[in-house]
């Protein structure tokens, strides 16, 4: 079966893991650098330029998973979807969002996701027992290299994020 995850639009990107090459479309962390947000906990702060960008990177990804994992968790239809057309997936996933929003517009609390706002190190364990902080994927493809496009968008993010550390 061909994959049909969407390309993101032209300067926009993915921000994805280190299984993924750094493609355009496809921004992923410096290798052989502390990544992990557990990583940088207690520990002293993130130094180079690499090391800093890893750790925004992570923070962006963990901020992602976490909100992913607690939705996963209150919609129990979104983590077996796979018998269904990609079609019907994706109107699954509006219809969730539709209720989710309509509810809290409607004052009704979520206690899950506020405590999931209010808690950096929140990890939500699901009721089936299994951690739902899991890594995102695209189908487990390896992509081709883009002539070091990302690689220079990488470096170009870095760099702006230790300049604006150093002010």
């Amino acid at each position: 079966m061909k994959s049909v995850f969407p390309h993101p639009p032209e300067g926009k990107y993915y921000v994805v893991d280190v299984g993924y090459l750094n493609m355009k479309g496809y921004l992923a962390p410096f290798e052989g650098e502390r990544y992990h947000i557990l990583d940088f906990r207690g520990c002293s702060q993130p130094h180079g330029l690499q090391e800093v960008f890893n750790h925004a990177h992570s923070s962006i990804r963990n901020v992602i998973e976490r909100k992913i994992g607690v939705w996963k968790n209150k919609w129990h239809i979104l983590p077996d979807m796979k018998p269904f057309s990609l079609i019907n997936q994706e109107k699954v996933i509006i219809a969730t969002i539709v209720v989710h929003k309509f509810s809290r517009k409607g004052g009704v609390d979520d206690e899950e996701f506020d405590k999931c706002d209010l808690n950096l190190d929140y990890i939500l364990k699901s009721k089936k027992g299994r951690n739902i902080d899991e890594k995102m994927s695209i189908h487990g493809h390896r992509r081709i290299a883009d002539n070091g496009y990302m690689d220079r968008a990488q470096n170009q993010i870095a760099s702006t994020l230790m300049e604006n550390r150093n002010r």
